[in-house]
């Protein structure tokens, strides 16, 4: 059985209108999104440093300091994890709006 990284039940608990009202942009801080099981494997399971792109003093929109550090961009060919893909899209989905095939929610 595949080791569970997302707390559903913390993800189906966000309100979606909440989010997708967010100003300036839809955002959401969920505690225990990650099951404890879950981040410690994807923390044993981050990529190697030489894997990562540098980005330090970067400029940035709007008078906003840089994000210093180790960007890790995706690019075929690159190990990763997979995150039980289905779910997480479908509820990504969700939060945009969008039902499970991608169709604005109605109602």
């Amino acid at each position: 059985m595949a080791m569970p990284y997302i707390d559903f039940a913390q993800s189906e608990a966000i309100d979606a209108e909440l989010f997708q009202n967010r100003r300036p942009f839809p955002w959401i801080s969920v505690e225990h999104f990650l099951t404890g099981g879950g981040y410690g494997l994807l923390r044993r399971s981050l990529p190697e440093v030489a894997l990562c792109a540098q980005e330090f003093d970067r400029k940035r929109g709007h008078h906003q300091a840089s994000h210093d550090g180790y960007a890790w961009q995706y690019r075929p060919g690159l190990p990763i994890v997979v995150i039980n893909r289905m779910n997480w899209q479908v509820r990504w989905r969700r939060l945009r709006g969008k039902d499970a095939d991608g169709y604005p929610l109605t109602g």
